[in-house]
């Protein structure tokens, strides 16, 4: 008896060898400002807006802070670097669009591999970047934390592997991705970085599920996670801490506290541009981190044109 291998589309474009861009460009741009999802670009484009003015409202104290007797920091010190990565991060953003789905799924697995060696080389010494007791960077210029070039890129490789599932329903695409899985949390957790490595986790089930896998595997799959849950709390000395410290609800001073003084540090209506007056205590907090980025935002720019007139940000205001 035959079996009917399943229709799998290919564009003509794909199948032909096109370039990546086509020969006439203006008709490339026409039929992508067509076919793209223009509602999602927008917010998109939304986001980067308020990450802008969230970024304008923690660069004066963040300069401030960081300032010293020999060399003042402009308020817009971190401001105008953040918008040259933005102005990057469009032209990638639309050279990725352009890209048919050939070619991304090629640039994606070459990009998956390319940053898991990366996290390999993160753990070695002298060439990863320790920073709060963590090893999550390299230094080549300037600061490069691969999981984050990752997490995309993990994503499409993810949904190619479990698209063998359409050509052969034999093949282990859900043991495949499973090792992969563990690979990338092997490597998150020796850093250690629990948070990530329960994001990939995440991003891992949700994809799985989407491949449409039997209620019986997925109830595995639930099994062997409150199996993982355990081993963490007895042998994982940083997943402990997090999961205690999240159910807990933290101490005094620790960063949810300073993010929680900081938000609500506006009132309703907020306390003007510039004028957060915890903003140097959450910058003290964690100079390196953007977690206080939308309390901090909130604080200063929630209600910005009532102007209320909270004290100025200094350190020993706050």
């Amino acid at each position: 008896m035959n079996q009917t291998r399943p229709y799998i589309p290919q564009s003509a474009a794909n199948s032909a060898g096109f370039p990546l861009f086509a020969h006439d460009p203006q008709r490339q741009l026409l039929v992508w400002w067509r076919e793209i999802d223009r509602v999602l670009l927008g917010l998109v484009l939304l986001l980067m807006a308020v990450g802008t003015l969230a970024v304008a409202a923690a660069s004066p104290a963040s300069a401030e802070l960081l300032s010293t007797d020999d060399k003042t920091l402009g308020s817009m010190y971190f401001f105008w670097p953040h918008l040259r990565w933005q102005a990057l991060g469009l032209v990638v953003l639309l050279g990725t669009a352009l890209m048919n789905g050939e070619r991304m799924r090629q640039v994606a697995i070459v990009l998956a591999g390319v940053m898991i060696f990366a996290l390999v080389l993160v753990l070695v010494p002298f060439i990863g970047t320790e920073v709060n007791g963590a090893r999550r960077w390299i230094n080549i210029g300037l600061s490069l934390q691969p999981s984050e070039f990752l997490k995309p890129a993990f994503a499409v490789t993810l949904a190619w592997v479990l698209s063998w599932k359409l050509r052969d329903p034999q093949l282990p695409v859900v043991t495949v991705s499973t090792g992969l899985l563990l690979v990338i949390l092997i490597l998150l957790m020796l850093q250690p970085n629990f948070g990530e490595a329960l994001l990939f986790c995440g991003l891992w089930l949700v994809l799985v599920m989407l491949a449409g896998i039997p209620m019986k595997r997925f109830y595995q799959i639930g099994g062997l996670g409150i199996a993982a849950i355990a081993i963490v709390l007895a042998v994982y000395e940083n997943g402990r801490n997090r999961i205690a410290a999240f159910f807990s609800g933290g101490t005094s001073f620790d960063q949810v506290d300073l993010a929680s003084r900081t938000l609500t540090s506006g009132g309703w209506t907020g306390s003007g541009f510039l004028n957060g007056k915890y903003k140097s205590l959450a910058c003290w907090s964690a100079p390196s981190s953007s977690r206080f980025i939308s309390p901090l935002f909130c604080g200063c720019w929630c209600g910005w044109w009532t102007r209320t007139g909270c004290t100025p940000s200094s350190r020993q205001a706050a």
